[in-house]
């Protein structure tokens, strides 16, 4: 019989899951576990696909995901796969370019030397 209730739905679900999950228990790790396997080999998959956008690199151990515009709002594309969020990392891989761990350290390197010399130029205002 469905509740039209939401927190009365909500509460019945919550129920009815916990008794699934408990008369289910080992067929559902399974499952979970399966499919944690499967994703990660696709992402392995997707990720020897790619290569540096700067020197050509293609081994999948050394990329970097670099976010081409700095914002808040940008997500560690390894912290999302860290939690199986594989879908948020490929939605924040749009703002990305791939690039070897070598590159990206150089470029972090070049960014930071460029915004120093701003600050250098920049005169600081006298109060």
């Amino acid at each position: 019989m469905p509740y039209k209730d939401p927190a009365v739905r909500k509460q019945k679900h919550k129920e009815y899951s916990s008794k699934y999950y408990e008369a289910n228990k080992e067929a559902s790790k399974k499952r979970i576990s399966d499919r944690k396997k499967e994703r990660k080999k696709e992402w392995q998959e997707f990720k020897s696909t790619l290569s540096c956008a700067h020197c050509g690199e293609n081994h999948p151990a050394t990329f970097d995901f670099h976010h081409v515009e700095r914002h808040p709002d940008n997500k560690k594309v390894s912290k999302l796969l860290q939690g199986h969020n594989y879908g948020a990392a490929r939605k924040e891989l749009k703002k990305c370019i791939v690039l070897c761990a070598n590159c990206h350290r150089k470029v972090h390197y070049a960014e930071e030397k460029a915004a120093k010399a701003l600050r250098d130029q920049t005169p600081t205002p006298k109060l």
